[in-house]
C-alpha cells in the first residue's frame, strides 16, 4: 500500500496544531476539570458525600447519612370497583374487569348489561351490588 504524498494542506494543518498546541491542551484540560467538577457536584447533591479516589480512577460516593424514614404502603387510590354478582348462583367478583375475565366477555359488554342495554350475557344475568368498600372499612377499623 502506497503512502499518499504530503500536500500543502497537510503542512498547513500540522503548522496550525504546532502553533496552537498550548490552546488545545488548555482547552482539553478545562473540559476534563469541568466534567469532573460537575460530576462531583451532582454526586454531592444526590448522596451527600464524595471522595475522589486515585485522581481519575473512580469516584466513591458512599453516603454517611443514615435515613430513619419509614415507608408505609398506602391503600390504592382511585375507584375501588363495583361488586358484581351472578344472579343464578350468587358468585361475586370485586370489579367489573375481574367479573368479565371470569365469564369470558368484554368489560364494556358487562357494563352495558348492568346498565340495562343488553338483556343477558350467554344466558346469564348479573347485578351490580354497589361499590367495593372493603378497603375503606379496613382502614377505618385500623384507626
Amino acid at each position: 500500500m502506497e503512502e499518499e504524498p504530503i500536500t500543502k494542506e497537510d503542512n498547513k494543518i500540522k503548522k496550525h496544531f504546532k502553533e496552537n498546541k498550548v490552546a488545545y491542551i488548555a482547552g482539553s484540560v478545562g473540559v476534563l476539570v469541568g466534567a469532573l467538577g460537575g460530576g462531583a457536584f451532582v454526586l454531592t447533591r444526590l448522596s451527600g458525600n464524595v471522595a475522589i479516589v486515585d485522581s481519575l480512577k473512580l469516584i466513591n460516593w458512599k453516603s454517611s447519612h443514615i435515613s430513619k424514614t419509614i415507608q408505609v404502603a398506602l391503600p390504592r387510590r382511585g375507584h375501588p370497583g363495583f361488586i358484581i354478582a351472578r344472579n343464578s348462583d350468587g358468585e361475586r367478583w370485586g370489579s367489573i374487569k375481574s367479573a368479565a375475565e371470569a365469564i369470558g366477555c368484554n368489560p364494556s359488554l358487562l357494563r352495558e348489561h348492568l346498565a340495562g342495554l343488553v338483556p343477558d350475557i350467554n344466558g346469564e344475568t348479573y347485578t351490580n351490588l354497589g361499590e367495593n368498600l372493603g378497603a375503606a372499612v379496613n382502614i377505618s377499623a385500623a384507626n
